[in-house]
């Protein structure tokens, strides 16, 4: 059982040497020999500030690769990397997806979460900020929002098996809408420690974001609840840029 960490890169050279000595440490502090069991693959969107050379450079991140896909979105780099990865894995190997300014807190907690987690488990999330209870896992409540940090969740591998992969003509979305669409409701385990220092630089909330949370759930046949959450998104969103704006020229 490994755990493969998917890692899309652009002009990302400031956060390489953090990023690498992080985890070059974390890794050598485990207790039990594990850096075999722990990949890396970077997929570079076609970064022209020198983040290729320094993944390559000494000292070099042990059991990674670095592929080229210029001009490539978030998905897209994802969906390389998983079919890079899928065809030697295991079912039960764990899949995650993160960026170069995430670093590792404390793996041992990550593998003692992946060595008793239950076999029905697909997917491991963690939060620090919200306290998430049994009933939220269901389709009704999801709809509304992903309330928990998808970057650094655990997917099983087998949950791309047959080409399974993210739909790319979503730009900020799609791995609420994989899950959505994989049915994983009932399949999610949270722990209440993030194993991870989270960056701030993945993408970001935009207007976007409610424009395609409003696609999707169109897609789920939701009329005029999706026209509902829209709405009231949407003054959310504007309320917190005129506090922001505010707060900005106080």
């Amino acid at each position: 059982m490994r755990i493969h960490y998917i890692i899309p890169t652009l002009n990302s050279a400031a956060f390489v040497n953090e990023f690498k000595s992080k985890w070059i440490r974390e890794i050598n502090s485990l207790s039990q020999k594990r850096d075999d069991y722990i990949t890396f693959t970077f997929i570079d969107g076609g970064s022209s500030d020198g983040t290729k050379a320094l993944l390559l450079d000494t000292p070099v991140i042990p059991n990674s690769t670095l592929l080229d896909m210029p001009g490539s979105t978030i998905y897209e780099a994802w969906n390389r990397g998983l079919d890079t990865i899928i065809p030697t894995s295991s079912s039960n190997d764990w899949i995650a997806f993160i960026g170069l300014d995430d670093h590792p807190k404390d793996l041992s907690i990550l593998l003692k979460v992946i060595l008793y987690v239950e076999n029905n488990i697909l997917l491991i999330s963690f939060t620090n900020n919200i306290k998430l209870t049994n009933d939220f896992f269901s389709f009704k409540k999801l709809i509304k929002g992903q309330k928990f940090v998808h970057a650094g969740s655990l997917h099983r591998a087998k949950l791309f098996a047959n080409d399974c992969r993210f739909l790319t003509d979503y730009k900020i979305i799609g791995d609420y809408e994989f899950m959505l669409r994989m049915k994983l409701v009932n399949h999610v385990h949270i722990e209440y420690q993030l194993p991870y220092y989270i960056g701030l630089g993945g993408i970001s909330y935009k207007f976007h974001t409610i424009r395609e949370n409003f696609k999707l759930r169109k897609k789920y046949g939701l009329g005029l609840f999706a026209k509902y959450l829209f709405f009231k998104e949407t003054l959310s969103y504007l309320k917190s840029k005129i506090i922001s704006k505010y707060n900005h020229h106080k």
